[in-house]
């Protein structure tokens, strides 16, 4: 049996694992960089970013801390395949969770500068109506 204590022991798996959160960390960086408040997870800059750098840290060392850097078995058409998955499953969660926690964000704009003062599913609802 290949791999350690932080692996499920599923390539496939491991990757999307370090994918999604990978991601997620990196989105949240960005929109906190970027003063998008509707995509925070966290209401407070600062926290925010440590936030997401606990979360992208975590991510690597999930997937780097074991023997399955040096040989997963996954085709390029399987990694990108499970690339593409991951970044849609972390756009994904980071705007359901955002939109939950920063509801009441009713703000005003057009494009990403709107989601500086309302959260994407306000933006939405406003926008579908």
């Amino acid at each position: 049996m290949r791999g350690g204590v932080l692996t499920t022991g599923n390539p496939f798996l491991d990757y999307f694992i370090w994918l999604l959160f990978s991601f997620i960390g990196m989105i949240e960086i960005g929109a906190s960089l970027s003063e998008l408040r509707g995509l925070w997870l966290v209401k407070n800059k600062r926290l925010n970013i440590f936030l997401a750098s606990f979360i992208t840290l975590g991510a690597y060392i999930f997937f780097f801390s074991t023997d399955r850097n040096l040989f997963l078995g996954i085709e390029g058409s399987q990694q990108f395949a499970l690339y593409l998955a991951g970044l849609v499953s972390a756009i994904a969660v980071v705007i359901f969770i955002s939109s939950i926690l920063n509801r009441n964000m009713r703000g005003k704009g057009r494009g990403m500068n709107a989601l500086k003062n309302s959260s994407f599913i306000n933006l939405w609802r406003r926008n579908a109506s």
